[in-house]
């Protein structure tokens, strides 16, 4: 039985990758959006700070995970091992973007401090796009 070494398995397919990165980016936005909606509902996010709005959120998750994608395609170009790079890269930026809601809880971005389970709610977002962004981009924009 032949076997594939790691590089034959991890190549990027970039004619995938042109309609799956904006997928991914899409995805992920609207599966926040679906989340937000849930946190909101239960109390998690107060809906007077405008900054956790639905669509500022989505816009926010777009964008990041569209430079993820770039992020990924270069990776793709220059990596032996594309895929496992950038599943550490990637997760090494997701654990980067807890900042974010740890500053907001603070109060060091100029909005009020929030409560404890308005910095999950942040988080779970941040988990949801970076999850998908990651499964999806490295799933469907691998080379067969």
């Amino acid at each position: 039985m032949a076997t594939l070494d790691a590089t034959q398995t991890e190549r990027v397919d970039y004619r995938r990758l042109s309609w799956v990165g904006p997928l991914t980016a899409l995805v992920a936005a609207v599966a926040n959006v679906v989340v937000r909606l849930i946190e909101g509902a239960v109390g998690w996010i107060p809906a007077e700070i405008e900054v956790f709005s639905r669509a500022t959120g989505a816009v926010s998750t777009f964008s990041r995970v569209l430079l993820g994608v770039i992020v990924f395609a270069v990776i793709g170009r220059f990596a032996r091992r594309p895929i496992s790079t950038f599943r550490i890269v990637a997760v090494v930026a997701l654990g980067l973007s807890f900042l974010n809601p740890i500053l907001v809880a603070t109060g060091a971005l100029g909005i009020r401090p929030v409560g404890l389970e308005t910095i999950i709610a942040l988080v779970i977002l941040h988990i949801v796009a970076g999850v998908t962004a990651i499964y999806l981009l490295t799933t469907q924009a691998r080379a067969q």
